[in-house]
């Protein structure tokens, strides 16, 4: 009797097995790949540092992603970097407007170092990914009040006249608008909107 109960216990535990093992082939089988999303890589700089060799990356996004698409088509730019050369991080800003993409992240941040961190990158060889890991910060957008391309250009050239006279008019705004719709064509109404859109869809999601 006991000797049955013995193999009833090996045989029942032997089917929990197998039947994990099924139901996990199965899972996976059933998880849906989500596509990357198209992009452009508009700049690479490096940023080495002792033996390291890090590169930043921004690239361009103008279709809609969610997290998921947004995480997918990092990791496809990732994979791609690999094949070129070997490194020690990669550091990706993403924007949706091109016109937007030499100051700070408006769709999220994506680094790829030894644990996520930036500063460990001198503590591994270039092309050793073993301890390689994500580090990823994405913006949340509302997509229904993404900005106009032409409402970029107008904020765009308010930016650059905000630099270039800033100091000359210091706690002036109206005057910089007054300056860019001049400089447009259009009213500083137009001009005012514009930039409050575009500045809106910069910092939503932080």
């Amino acid at each position: 009797m006991k000797k049955f109960l013995k193999w009833a216990v090996i045989i029942i535990l032997a089917m929990i097995v197998i039947g994990n093992l099924f139901n996990g082939e199965a899972e996976e089988e059933s998880e849906e790949v989500v596509e990357p999303a198209e992009f452009e890589i508009v700049e690479i700089s490096e940023d080495h540092w002792m033996d390291s060799r890090r590169y930043n990356y921004r690239v361009v996004i103008e279709e809609e992603v969610d997290r998921e698409r947004f995480e997918s088509t990092a990791r496809t730019i990732i994979d791609g970097a690999k094949e070129e050369k070997d490194y020690s991080g990669i550091t990706m800003w993403f924007y949706a407007f091109e016109e937007l993409s030499d100051g700070a992240y408006t769709l999220g941040r994506v680094m790829y170092a030894p644990e996520g961190d930036w500063g460990k990158a001198a503590e591994t060889s270039p092309g050793d990914y073993d301890q390689m890991t994500y580090e990823i910060d994405f913006k949340e957008k509302v997509w229904s009040q993404r900005p106009s391309q032409e409402e970029v250009k107008i904020y765009e050239t308010w930016d650059y006249i905000l630099y270039e006279y800033y100091d000359e008019h210091e706690d002036q705004e109206d005057v910089i608008l007054d300056m860019t719709a001049e400089e447009l064509g259009i009213s500083a109404e137009e001009v005012d909107e514009a930039v409050s859109n575009v500045s809106i869809w910069i910092m939503a999601g932080r």
